[in-house]
């Protein structure tokens, strides 16, 4: 076997092995993906439900009478604040993914 022969059976066995890292990889970033796209969907559907608890709580401030809004206040911030830690950890959680 020459040395250019046997060099590039060397160059093709490192060209197959990168090959089959590289294949791996893919194979991990899918899986990581997909494990995102489930974080996403848990994140999104918590955050979902905090902003319809506030909905809620606006749609009572909206139907109650002016000396009523003190105690729906109190609801309203404990939501609004409820739903901010929430989206600044989903935020947090999910740029690491």
């Amino acid at each position: 076997m020459t040395a250019r022969a046997a060099y590039e059976e060397k160059i093709q066995a490192q060209f197959e092995e990168f090959t089959a890292e590289i294949e791996k990889l893919k194979e991990k970033a899918h899986a990581a993906k997909k494990q995102a796209e489930v974080d996403y969907a848990d994140q999104i559907r918590d955050l979902e439900t905090l902003r319809k608890d506030l909905e809620k709580q606006l749609e009572t401030l909206r139907a109650s009478g002016d000396e009523a809004w003190g105690e729906v206040q109190i609801g309203i911030d404990k939501a609004t604040g409820e739903l901010k830690r929430a989206l600044d950890r989903a935020l947090v959680k999910l740029k690491g993914l």
